[in-house]
């Protein structure tokens, strides 16, 4: 039952609406609704577009709302007639304001038009007459619009004398509004629950089991007292209402209560001159209004003329602007000369001052060997040869400072001057900013110098630091050492672990060894078992920060053994309750402080097999640090372990802001992946603030000496001395970041103390460990690395977004278009990347916001096959691409055109993947599952040979059925058992894989509705007049698979049924017989041509299992009903909304009859059309939450919580 709220305005039915909206009762969305204003806070609760309907009535019968002439009246209800062509109009738009046949639907003009929607909702109906004093309401309109008194008593008198006519024979229940205010929840009004009673009655099934009595109080708190605004001001002149109108209120009051069939009776007599006096109201009206447009008018010419003038002055300025800017711009031309020589000339020198140095250089290392020649003949002239050697190095150095001087101060006056003009350029700038055509390319020109300048400042301050290297080591100092070994009186021999020249001028990037990471992947060297050992002693502060670190960026997959080393302050214990209850932690406590060393070997005797983390309780770790520092790992042969950069760890560290928190620490840590050269230094040692090792490394050195270094500092290095003499080596993974605070356990002075004990120790065991230390701090590799760490922070984007990786295939389509939806979805929280394979040719492409910006390309060797599974060039850009891309989200659209490479070492790797199956590719190449005789298989091949179509990119001769698909299924379903997770676009999708693949790959599939963004609801729909052929409209490509044969033979079955069959896109060539074609359409303009075509239905007729299917999302957008066969996802979605009718089978002539049937009754037709709403389609909202929510849970079972 449908429920009309009616009444005078400023009668109470928008609080009465309110109330009633409470019960089971729909009331559209409150975007559909009028907002509220000043008159009405809480809102008017009507349907926008209805209440533009009803003004639209009665401004085509002649009437306004404050004056309802009696002809125009007469005029409105005529208008049902469908000569006019209102009726479907307004049933279409009833239909799209509602869903359900329970409907709340209130608007004061309904007194007027009511008769008219009587006849056009086919639903049952009653109503609620809401009555108040007309003196109230007569003192109400008066403060709102301005009407007279006697005016507004005469609307009244109108309104409800309409009123009444329009409800005789409806249900109705006639209630007072002053008896519904004046009540309050704990005493409800008896009217209101009478009014609850009369619902109840009339709705179908009730109003539940709740009680009248408890509606009742939870419907009286929408009214209230100060609802009785603008009563009359005192008491009241009877003179004020007119004796039939004193009469219509007594008539009114008679009425009271509910009518199961409303019979009014007779009513009074009407006021004389109602319609002389509404007339007069028009006409004045009408009067107001051309006065409004001629002064509109008026003031528009005069602002039109004042334009022309100022336009007239502006055009004057911006000539001479021009010139000015002509001026500027030669100017600018002899700066930009003028610095380039002065570049280009320091550059010359700075030249010839370093191959002055490399020759000095190279003959003090030829001197010293003359020297120590001369050492062996006569030891008296070892002095002499000493002395000349400390001469010239002092007279090396005295020449560089002074020419270090020379050129900072050269340089500081030109960077003066240039900085001073810059600046002149930049006033002149904004002097001119009006003329805004021309200052972009100014100030574009004078950033280019700026970065010139800073260029040019950059190479000096290099320049400036060579020098002091070149001067200070190692050649030159290197002759001094060579002088005084000379001269000792046991001859000693140089160190052979001394650097033999200047450091090389690029780094040596190490590169990684692909095929030996793949092998690792295949070993499951990152699927075996990983202990981080965390040596505690006080230091709670830094210690809560690291275990809050810890719980958050470390996966529930990785052990945790926390050693407390008999701390004395009693708080420890409260901050390790925080974190006792994660999965895999154990806490050890030492009866008596051990010391660092030994309390690290209790936590490596108490891990398990595998790899372990050594990492100290005053570190901050950051998203992923785990995954990075194994992915260092495995990337070469023999390497024993990991140490990553940091802020606060000696000579491991780089510039960087210390972070403000954890979410600042994320953004720093991924700025510094994202920016790494993954340079890979390779050093003597790591560093026991965080040092990865492997279980190889484990295997061959067991523990630490806890004998030779007790408390710590320098035990790390005797492990990893030990290591390298067994033939590891030690890298420095500079795509990793983990903060430290250091010494946080020890103060200054036994810090210094324990490092010289230390560095005693290593001394004595390993002599080579001073020179190995100075050649890796000094290397250019070192170096490079901590550089371009610190360039990376320094760009850094607060809370930076994590990056997902989409793998497309090139065909377009359905698979594309959702890619590029879910892409804008995401991308608030995800940086999302696409790769595509295009031709012989990988490509990455960026999402940019509101385009794709390309990133890079990987050129194959040889063209896709798919009978190749994997191949060693697409594993090496696919491990490329996962570690060196920051990808924490792999998601598999399609693998046409690529291997089973990536999503097989994405898992391997850990990495959280997903694939979306869009289609049936992994059950069969063929991917719709046709077999030769376009036949839906369901993935088991039919009898008989044959070629099964397939799509443009497989061999034409592949023998798919029954040979190469068998191959094919043992390939996938190895894929499937390694990818973690499969997502269908739809249950029915869902399902038939399941049985493709068993019931062992069921908890691996989930199904995910497609989503899509529609601006607003349209309605392009027609029923046909009689005459008119019912239009079945396809629309998309049209080839065999989505039933192209079959189109033409329904087109062939309805022509005697007066069937249109008509393509909206393409059809398969040798189709088009019987077709009425359209043309092309692109997803931007089809609501148009829908809205100019109008068709009967969209018909969706694929022959094989949609998975989706866009068509039906948009045929609903467009208020457009579908007709569907009996396959796959289109009839799982109108099983569930409705907005069509399902066709039992793929017959043509059935298809054809269903259609003619629909077309020809009105009643189902609209029974169909009705539901045909923008509301059955998904959002792309509630689609991206839902896959944001499956990264976020893949996320943190791999890689930790999200950020």
């Amino acid at each position: 039952m449908g429920l009309f709220v009616i009444g005078m305005h400023r009668s109470g039915t928008s609080a009465t609406t309110k109330a009633l909206a409470k019960l089971p009762l729909e009331l559209p969305a409150t975007e559909h609704l009028i907002g509220g204003d000043k008159s009405n806070p809480d809102g008017h609760f009507e349907v926008a577009a209805l209440t533009e309907l009803n003004e639209d009535l009665l401004n085509r019968a002649g009437a306004a709302w404050f004056a309802p002439t009696k002809a125009a009246l007469a005029s409105v209800a005529e208008l049902v007639d469908p000569t006019y062509g209102l009726e479907q109009q307004a049933l279409a738009t009833f239909s799209a304001s509602f869903e359900s046949e329970d409907w709340l639907y209130k608007d004061p003009r309904l007194c007027l038009t009511l008769p008219f929607w009587r006849d056009v909702i086919p639903s049952a109906q009653a109503a609620v007459l809401v009555r108040r004093s007309p003196e109230d309401i007569a003192y109400s309109i008066r403060t709102r619009n301005g009407l007279a008194l006697r005016h507004g008593l005469a609307v009244w008198e109108r309104y409800l004398r309409s009123a009444l006519d329009g409800l005789e024979g409806l249900p109705t229940f006639v209630v007072s509004f002053e008896a519904l205010v004046d009540a309050t929840p704990a005493k409800p009004s008896p009217a209101l629950a009478s009014l609850i009673e009369f619902v109840a009655e009339h709705r179908t099934g009730g109003l539940g089991k709740k009680a009248v009595k408890t509606w009742a109080k939870e419907l009286q708190a929408a009214f209230k007292p100060a609802l009785r605004h603008h009563a009359a001001d005192g008491p009241v002149s009877v003179e004020l209402l007119s004796g039939p109108q004193r009469q219509l209120s007594e008539k009114l009051l008679s009425l009271d209560g509910p009518h199961d069939a409303l019979k009014v009776g007779r009513l009074p007599r009407e006021t004389p001159g109602l319609d002389l006096l509404f007339e007069s109201a028009i006409a004045l009206d009408a009067v107001q209004r051309e006065a409004v447009k001629t002064a509109a008018g008026r003031a528009e010419t005069a602002i039109i003329e004042q334009w022309r003038a100022s336009e007239q002055a502006y055009e004057s300025r911006i000539a001479d602007a021009r010139d000015e800017i002509e001026r500027r711009g030669d100017r600018i031309t002899e700066l930009d000369s003028a610095l380039t020589r002065e570049r280009d000339e320091h550059a010359a020198a700075l030249d010839h001052v370093r191959g002055e140095l490399a020759a000095v250089a190279e003959a003090r290392a030829t001197e010293a060997a003359q020297a120590s020649a001369a050492a062996e003949r006569a030891a008296a002239d070892l002095e002499t040869v000493r002395e000349q050697a400390r001469s010239e190095i002092d007279r090396v150095e005295s020449d560089a400072d002074k020419r270090i001087e020379v050129l900072e101060s050269e340089f500081g006056g030109r960077e003066q001057a240039a900085l001073d003009e810059v600046q002149r350029l930049r006033d002149i700038a904004v002097e001119t900013e009006l003329m805004y055509q021309h200052v972009p390319e100014l100030d574009r020109r004078v950033t280019e110098l700026e970065a010139e300048l800073a260029t040019a400042v950059h190479e000096r301050n290099l320049t400036a630091q060579n020098l002091h290297d070149l001067a200070n080591r190692p050649a030159v100092k290197w002759a001094v050492r060579i002088a005084n070994r000379l001269g000792s009186r046991d001859e000693e021999q140089p160190d052979t672990h001394e650097p033999s020249g200047p450091p090389p001028a690029e780094p040596v990037i190490a590169e990684p060894d692909w095929a030996h990471l793949e092998a690792r992947i295949a070993d499951g060297a990152f699927e075996r078992p990983l202990t981080v050992i965390v040596p505690i002693y006080n230091a709670v502060d830094a210690v809560e920060r690291c275990l809050e670190s810890l719980d958050r960026f470390t996966p529930e997959s990785v052990s945790i053994v926390l050693v407390d080393d008999a701390s004395t302050d009693d708080r420890l214990g409260l901050v390790i309750d925080q974190v006792r209850a994660r999965p895999g932690l154990t806490v050890l406590r030492n009866d008596e402080n051990l010391g660092f060393t030994r309390s690290v070997n209790r936590g490596l005797a108490a891990a398990e097999a595998g790899d372990v983390i050594i990492l100290n309780s005053d570190t901050m770790v950051t998203p992923r640090w785990t995954w990075r520092l194994r992915v260092a790992a495995h990337e070469r042969p023999n390497i024993a372990t990991v140490t990553p950069l940091s802020d606060h760890a000696g000579v491991f560290s780089f510039a960087c802001p210390e972070p403000s928190g954890l979410d600042h620490a994320a953004d720093l840590a991924a700025a510094t992946a994202r920016g790494s050269r993954f340079i890979r230094p390779t050093s003597p040692t790591g560093n026991g603030f965080c040092l990865f090792v492997t279980e190889e490394a484990r295997a061959v050195v067991g523990e630490l000496d806890a004998e030779g270094f007790p408390r710590g500092y320098g035990e790390e290095n005797d492990f990893c001395m030990k290591l390298g003499k067994a033939g590891f080596d030690h890298v420095i993974a500079d795509d990793v970041v983990v903060f430290h605070e250091e010494s946080a356990s020890f103060g200054d002075a036994t810090r210094e103390a324990l490092i010289a004990d230390g560095l005693a120790v290593l001394a004595e065991r390993y002599p080579e460990y001073d020179s190995l230390a100075q050649a890796f701090v000094g290397s250019r590799e070192f170096g490079a690395a901590r550089e371009v760490a610190a360039h990376s922070v320094a760009a850094i984007t607060p809370h930076g977004r994590r990056r997902v990786l989409f793998v497309v295939h090139d065909g377009g389509g359905g698979t594309d278009l959702f890619t590029r939806d879910l892409a804008d979805g995401v991308s608030t929280r995800f940086e999302p990347f696409l790769l595509i394979p295009e031709g012989r040719a990988l490509q990455l492409w960026r999402h940019g916001g509101h385009q794709w910006e390309f990133e890079r390309e990987w050129p194959l060797i040889a063209d896709w096959d798919v009978r190749q599974f994997r191949t060693a060039q697409m594993a090496e850009i696919s491990l490329e691409l996962l570690t060196r891309y920051d990808f924490s989200q792999v998601h598999i659209q399609h693998l046409i055109g690529m291997t089973f490479d990536l999503p097989e070492l994405a898992a391997g790797l850990g990495i959280p993947t997903v694939m979306s199956m869009h289609d049936f590719y992994l059950a069969c190449p063929s991917v719709n599952l046709l077999d030769d005789q376009l036949k839906y298989c369901g993935g088991t091949c039919t009898s008989g040979e044959g070629n099964c179509p397939r799509p443009v990119q497989l061999p034409s001769d592949l023998p798919l059925k029954h040979r190469f698909v068998k191959l094919w299924r043992h390939e996938t379903e190895q894929l499937i058992d390694r990818v973690p997770l499969f997502v269908t676009p739809s249950n029915d999708t869902r399902e038939r894989m399941i049985d493709m693949f068993g019931a062992v790959s069921a908890p691996k599939i989930r199904a995910i509705e497609h989503g899509r963004r529609f601006d607003r609801q349209r309605v392009a729909c027609t029923f046909p007049a009689a005459g008119d052929p019912v239009r079945l409209l396809l629309v998309g490509a049209i080839n065999k698979s989505k039933g192209a044969a079959l189109a033409a033979r329904i087109a062939q079955a309805g022509a005697d049924l007066g069937v249109s069959v008509e393509i909206l896109g393409e059809v398969e060539p040798g189709y088009e017989q019987g077709l009425l074609c359209h043309g092309a359409y692109t997803r931007d303009n089809l609501s148009a041509r829908l809205a100019t075509i109008r068709p009967t239905f969209v018909g969706v007729f694929s022959i094989w299992p949609e998975t989706h299917c866009y068509v039906l999302s948009e045929a609903w957008a467009n208020g457009i009903p579908a007709l569907v066969g009996p396959l796959g996802a289109p009839v799982e979605r109108v099983n569930e909304h409705g907005g069509g009718v399902v066709v039992d089978s793929l017959d043509a002539d059935e298809i054809a009859r269903v259609a003619a049937h629909y077309g020809r009754d009105q009643r189902a037709y609209n029974d169909i059309a009705r539901t045909a709403r923008l509301s059955n389609v998904r959002t792309l909202e509630a689609m991206s939450d839902d896959w944001l929510a499956l990264y976020d849970e893949q996320y943190q079972s791999v890689l930790g919580r999200t950020v």
